[in-house]
């Protein structure tokens, strides 16, 4: 398989895609690819993870998307480099303790998943720019989530929001929110101050 020719050369290893390939656990010995950068497992059948996948200390970039997994190993606070962690489509309900440990972290995306809250960790990822959340049953956010000061991209669109906190408007960077389809009553009242903000969309709300 490209798994076993991988951990053949694990020196050389920097890419791997094993998409769409039936995988229902990976092998624990992934975690030797030491030098790997990029992985997909998109569309798979994994239902979880070896706590070894944290030992992929260079990676970047981690595909799980269409899958079936319920939960994250916490281990996966290890990769230090992950640039870019795709989790969308599963049956995810929370994200591991020590995510905020993932400094580099730029986009994630957990979309069309099962959360009805986000740990309040997920707010101390300081290089964050884009974090997708559409299509899941999110009933409040975060109050601190004012401190993710780099972001760009919001989606939460799909969800079950009826408020947002107070530190909302303190996402001076955000560009496109996007906050359709839930249940919003009200807006903060300085959400006028967001000056970098460009794209909202407030459709299907309950907005007077």
């Amino acid at each position: 398989t490209s798994l076993q020719a991988a951990l053949s050369i694990p020196e050389c290893v920097q890419r791997l895609s094993l998409r769409i390939s039936k995988i229902e656990r990976p092998c624990p010995a992934l975690g030797k690819l030491a030098h790997l950068e990029y992985l997909d497992l998109l569309k798979n059948e994994l239902q979880s993870l070896p706590p070894e996948i944290g030992d992929l200390k260079a990676l970047k970039h981690l595909i799980l998307s269409e899958n079936s997994l319920h939960k994250l190993p916490r281990t996966i606070s290890r990769m230090q480099h992950l640039d870019v962690l795709q989790l969308d489509r599963n049956h995810l309900a929370e994200l591991p303790s020590g995510i905020q440990e993932l400094r580099q972290l730029r986009i994630l995306d957990i979309s069309w998943n099962d959360f009805a809250s986000l740990r309040t960790e997920l707010c101390g990822l300081p290089n964050l720019v884009t974090l997708e959340a559409k299509h899941n049953h999110l009933l409040f956010l975060p109050e601190n989530i004012g401190s993710l000061e780099h972001l760009e991209i919001l989606a939460l669109d799909y969800n079950r929001l009826t408020t947002l906190p107070q530190s909302f408007v303190r996402l001076k960077q955000l560009k496109q929110l996007d906050l359709s389809f839930n249940r919003l009553e009200s807006l903060p009242k300085d959400i006028g101050a967001m000056h970098s903000l460009k794209v909202l969309s407030l459709s299907d709300n309950k907005l007077t």
